[in-house]
């Protein structure tokens, strides 16, 4: 008999989350799109972090910022499949008051119906 790898209990499921989508909430004066967010879907998740990195920053496209070291901080996030279901990169993650980009989406395809969403802190 196959043995199943271990998944989350619903206990581990203790962090709530929002997640927002984006969506043009008006015109400006030169009749330009005026993007904001808006809350999608509320969740419950596991939170772990990833190795995070620092970085030197360099170069022409960032003048102000030239000779800083930068740090990048990545949080996954494992939810119930069905609760995320059609979430995508363009949307973001709203966890204790702090604003984290979608950088991956990885449904669990060996049947324990959860899917990871990797995301970075914005600063």
């Amino acid at each position: 008999m196959a043995k199943r790898p271990a998944g989350l209990n619903s206990g581990d499921l203790r962090h709530l989350i929002t997640i927002e989508e984006p969506y043009v909430s008006s015109s400006g004066r030169a009749n330009e799109p005026i993007e904001s967010w808006r809350k999608w879907r509320d969740a419950y998740a596991h939170v772990t972090t990833a190795p995070g990195r620092e970085f030197y920053q360099q170069g022409p496209n960032y003048p102000s910022t030239v000779g800083q070291t930068r740090s990048e901080q990545i949080h996954r996030f494992h939810c119930r499949h069905f609760e995320v279901q059609n979430v995508t990169a363009t949307m973001r993650i709203r966890f204790e008051n702090k604003v984290y980009d979608i950088t991956d989406i990885r449904p669990d395809h060996s049947g324990q119906s959860l899917t990871v969403i990797e995301a970075r802190l914005v600063q």
